[in-house]
């Protein structure tokens, strides 16, 4: 048992060098090919203010994840969340005029944390209890979300929220660190220290590596299950939030190519697909990779479609790279 320990721990040290090879390797190419674009201050404050919600939907995808699941709702929670926020404050706001925009905020925030937990909750009660393969049921989800986010807003955008919603999206903190990037990083911190130094991370680790002997040894693996769907949905919520105040609208439609990134991200930073293996720390190195690499895919005006395929590639590889290394 301690020999997988000590093996898990080295393959993990190896992802991490892996990674940090292939963000160098981007860093040079890109100041090969662009080097005054790329090394700008409007290109990294871009970066940052593009990162923080597909690094939040990657984080929700590995929780999912480290059970041996997936959450492929995880964007359909978040534009729901928003949606539903928005909608209620754009409510407050004909009903009860003069309330001060940091309430709104404040409020809009709380309720898409709500919508976050049930649309979780329904995820991880699907699948723990009534056992309900993951894939299936957040397949299933993605699209209930989806069909309920359509018809709150009848197919279109909603938008002109108060001025603090685009504060909040396109603001600085103390005029130079991005909000979404400060949001990020206090979530990030957060679940850093929950999955890696709590009993809830060993035990959801555990019922990832085999979930017959967590059973066994009194572990309550549909609670744990539904927990980390639960702060999936959470993250998504969050994510979506910062959707909705970057752009300073919400759709049913928004992040639709984060799924594939999350979940590329997510072994990227070392997540076993099987479950049981991962930490978030490898996963916020894989975001800045992918980010650096999608960065300099934009400078250089590559198709959209082409970058998909990049990534599809790239996911694959780390598929069979992760699998080797079992």
């Amino acid at each position: 048992m301690e020999y997988k320990k000590n093996l898990k721990e080295k393959l993990g040290d190896l992802n991490l060098v892996r990674l940090i090879i292939l963000s160098i390797f981007v860093i040079i190419l890109m100041s090969l090919i662009v080097p005054s674009r790329f090394f700008g201050l409007k290109n990294f404050q871009s970066m940052s203010f593009q990162f923080p919600e597909f690094g939040l939907f990657s984080i929700a995808m590995a929780l999912a994840m480290f059970t041996g699941g997936a959450d492929l709702s995880i964007v359909s929670t978040g534009n729901l969340a928003a949606i539903v926020g928005g909608k209620c404050i754009k409510e407050i706001i004909v009903l009860q005029k003069g309330i001060p925009e940091g309430i709104l905020v404040f409020v809009a925030l709380l309720i898409a944390l709500v919508v976050g937990v049930i649309c979780g909750l329904i995820n991880g009660i699907l699948i723990s209890k009534a056992k309900i393969p993951p894939i299936l049921t957040t397949l299933g989800t993605m699209q209930l979300f989806s069909g309920v986010s359509i018809i709150l807003t009848r197919g279109t955008s909603l938008y002109g929220f108060p001025e603090s919603f685009n504060n909040l999206g396109n603001g600085f903190f103390l005029d130079v660190v991005p909000y979404p990037l400060v949001i990020f990083i206090i979530m990030a911190a957060i679940f850093t220290f929950v999955i890696q130094k709590t009993s809830f991370g060993v035990k959801l680790f555990f019922i990832g590596s085999n979930r017959m002997a967590a059973s066994y040894s009194g572990i309550n693996c549909n609670d744990i299950i539904t927990k980390s769907y639960l702060f999936s949905g959470v993250l998504s919520a969050v994510a979506g939030f910062i959707i909705l105040a970057r752009t300073n609208s919400a759709n049913a439609d928004y992040g639709g190519a984060y799924i594939l990134q999350a979940m590329l991200v997510a072994i990227m930073g070392g997540v076993d697909p099987r479950g049981g293996r991962g930490k978030i720390t490898g996963i916020i190195i894989a975001i800045i990779t992918l980010q650096l690499l999608s960065s300099g895919l934009n400078m250089l005006n590559v198709n959209i479609y082409f970058k998909q395929v990049v990534f599809g590639g790239l996911l694959l590889i780390m598929v069979i790279l992760n699998r080797k290394n079992k």
